[in-house]
C-alpha cells in the first residue's frame, strides 16, 4: 500500500514498468483491512468516532502488518491534537 500513483513521461519505458509491477499488484493494492482503518481515522478526524477507540481498534490488531503504520501515524497525529482528544497514549 505504499504505492498510491507512478507516473511517468510518454516513452520512459512505461510498457516495461507495467510487466515489472504486474506480478506484484496484490502487494500494491490496499487490503481491506487497510481501508477498513483509513475509513475509521476518517471517522475520526470528522468526530463520529472517539480517538480512543479508534486507537483500541488498532490495538486489538496484534501485528498485523496493515495497524503498525496506522498506529505510528495516528500517535503522531493525536500529539497535536491533544486539546481536542486529551492526552496520547503511551503505547
Amino acid at each position: 500500500p505504499w504505492i498510491q500513483m507512478i507516473a511517468a513521461k510518454p516513452g520512459d519505458g512505461l510498457d516495461l514498468l507495467r510487466e515489472r509491477l504486474s506480478p506484484k499488484l496484490a502487494e500494491i493494492a490496499f487490503s481491506p483491512l487497510w481501508s477498513r482503518l483509513f475509513g475509521s481515522l476518517l471517522e475520526v478526524l470528522t468526530n463520529r468516532k472517539r480517538a480512543r477507540e479508534f486507537w483500541q481498534e488498532l490495538a486489538a490488531l496484534g501485528t498485523a502488518w496493515e495497524a503498525e503504520p496506522y498506529r505510528r501515524y495516528f500517535l503522531s497525529l493525536w500529539k497535536t491534537r491533544q486539546h481536542e482528544w486529551g492526552t496520547p497514549p503511551t503505547r
